[in-house]
């Protein structure tokens, strides 16, 4: 081959583009009977007649496809359609990039490039070269990762540096380089169904022969009832079952899915419990368990890699171990993800009852009262909980993240002391908005409730914070925190909750409508609006305001000449955002972590 190295990155280019592309891309009423003539009474020796079995039950596509997910996998992903969602998508990144920057022709062009590798006829999407292939792209495409060969790579890998520096102790003086490390990288399988089985058998026959450095015999190894077809041991393969291709660069994987199609996994995405919000969402199935199991091997490699780094990275596992228990369990986190032309919608799910342990490191989730003290015209939105557990959760994280040498400093064990106090004084809430913005600096209004209002006043008291209030607003105290900033930042306690603001336009008008107890809220006005009284952990709301009001004044601030180009982006942006949302919310046993992304 005239370029071994083009040709291999060309192969896994070639793979990512199938995977990106997943990424980016009616019952009838019966007719009534008619009325029948009343028949002759039947015999008396007629037996009953059994009534009929149950309909089987209709599985979707798109789940038949993740029945096929191995058990060493660590995530699935699949596409209803790649042909619709992929034109979904178009539409998304044409009003998402820069005017000027020529979408179609770009893609069309690395289109043609890749149907040229492939020999393929000239396509201009990634989705026609696959349709030239032979690949129904109106049918599922499901891609399984297994992270266990990685896994194994990288203390492969580990155990070579830990040789070779051994080896250079050993022989003084000596300069020989270590053997090369080969890069660990995950297993993965590619499943679709063929429109024309020979065209598909051809297309994935020529990406697997990319691979090899050098032009090889196409090889084959029965496993079963399937054929595995591949050029060498170590590199991609495939094997056909009817119109279904599965091809990948672990044949273990590719065992494995074969053995599942005959022996389909339990999935519940789809079910009852777990439903298809959007027939053309894609959706992901994610083993948390085997996805943070990871985490210790990159830190065992780190480690070894760079002594410097080995206490951190022992450290950093031991603020992990609490979040690597939550998600224990074979039950698969759901994510599924919706293109529309105005926007994208991400969607988290896990089932508490499952994980167990979730629950208990989070707490109880209440509906945001803070949110009603808050401007209807806010930039930045942020309200959350802060639960006993979550307080529990971060003092441990804290703690666990801090190297032995840093807990015995002295100054380290005040700084400690200072944060369980400011919780053990915090309630079960606290929010923050971003109001504006003035000359280039931000306007801040922080809500934080308090569990003891007097206790709270006095550890103020005590810490020097002025006790003597400037003025009184609608029976509310105000005071000024003794910050040399301008404007000056001043608060009040709003009934039990701690207010302060460098807005104080905005700091009263939280007094205000605490005062007025109206129903309207800050989550009510939004469009569309998010219901006030569903349980939540944590709401945020970002506008696109923050970015032209906000950002793109600040840009300016410190250096006017160098950054008209930045703001001028941060403008941009701002105008054809709406709003990013982030919510984290309990709906039944199910913990649901929401991404919405609007545009204008």
């Amino acid at each position: 081959m005239r370029n071994s190295r083009n040709s291999r990155w060309s192969l896994w280019g070639i793979a990512a583009i199938c995977t990106v592309s997943l990424l980016i891309t009616g019952c009838g009423k019966k007719e009534e009977q008619q009325a029948q003539p009343s028949a002759p009474a039947a015999p008396a020796t007629t037996q009953a007649v059994a009534p009929s079995a149950p309909p089987a039950p209709v599985v979707a596509p798109v789940v038949r496809a993740f029945q096929c997910m191995p058990e060493q996998a660590a995530l699935a992903l699949a596409a209803p359609s790649l042909d619709a969602f992929y034109g979904k998508a178009i539409a998304l990144a044409k009003r998402v990039v820069p005017e000027g920057i020529p979408v179609e022709e770009a893609i069309a062009q690395y289109s043609q490039i890749m149907a040229a590798q492939l020999g393929v006829p000239s396509a201009s999407t990634p989705v026609d070269v696959m349709k030239a292939g032979g690949i129904d792209a109106n049918a599922p495409v499901a891609v399984f990762v297994e992270l266990d060969t990685m896994c194994q790579a990288l203390g492969d890998l580990a155990a070579q540096v830990r040789a070779a520096a051994s080896a250079g102790e050993d022989s003084a003086g000596s300069s020989a380089p270590p053997a090369p490390i080969k890069p660990p990288q995950p297993g993965m399988a590619i499943l679709f169904t063929a429109s024309d089985p020979a065209k598909a058998d051809a297309f994935v026959t020529k990406f697997i022969a990319a691979a090899s450095e050098v032009p090889a015999e196409i090889k084959t190894e029965q496993d079963g009832d399937i054929t595995l077809t591949f050029v060498k041991a170590d590199g991609p393969a495939y094997f056909v079952s009817g119109s279904t291709f599965v091809f990948g660069n672990s044949r273990a994987l590719l065992k494995a899915v074969a053995a599942r199609m005959k022996t389909p996994a339990d999935v519940r995405y789809g079910s009852d419990a777990c439903p298809i919000n959007d027939p053309a969402e894609i959706a992901m199935l994610l083993r948390m368990d085997k996805l943070l199991s990871v985490v210790p091997a990159l830190s065992t490699t780190a480690a070894v890699l760079d002594s410097g780094v080995a206490e951190a990275a022992q450290t950093q596992m031991k603020a992990m171990n609490d979040l690597l228990k939550s998600y224990a369990g074979a039950d698969p986190m759901v994510v599924t993800w919706n293109v529309r032309q105005d926007g994208i919608d991400l969607l988290a799910r896990i089932d508490t009852e499952t994980h167990t342990a979730l629950p208990a490191m989070l707490g109880d989730a209440a509906p945001l009262m803070l949110s009603a003290l808050c401007p209807v015209a806010l930039d930045l939105f942020v309200d959350m909980r802060l639960t006993p557990e979550a307080k529990a959760q971060l003092e441990r994280t804290w703690k666990n993240s801090l190297s032995v040498s840093v807990q015995d400093d002295p100054r380290a064990k005040q700084t400690l002391s200072l944060l369980r106090l400011a919780l053990a004084l915090t309630g079960e809430e606290l929010a923050l908005g971003v109001t504006g913005q003035r000359d280039g600096l931000p306007l801040l209004l922080a809500l934080i409730e308090q569990d003891d209002v007097e206790k709270t006043k006095s550890v103020l008291a005590e810490i020097g914070i002025a006790s003597k209030s400037l003025e009184t607003y609608n029976e509310v105290d105000l005071f000024e925190l003794p910050i040399p900033v301008r404007p000056a930042i001043r608060y009040g306690f709003i009934g039990n909750t701690l207010a302060f603001s460098n807005d104080h336009a905005a700091l009263k008008g939280a007094i205000d409508r605490k005062v007025a107890t109206q129903e309207q809220t800050y989550l009510a006005s939004l469009q569309p609006p998010l219901d006030a009284t569903t349980p939540r952990y944590m709401a945020a709301v970002l506008h696109g305001s923050l970015f032209a009001n906000v950002l793109a004044p600040m840009a300016l601030r410190d250096n006017q000449e160098a950054n008209p180009e930045a703001s001028a982006t941060l403008a941009v942006v701002g105008a054809k955002l709406r709003d990013v949302r982030l919510l984290q919310e309990r709906r039944g046993s199910w913990l649901e972590q929401r991404l919405s992304i609007q545009l204008n």
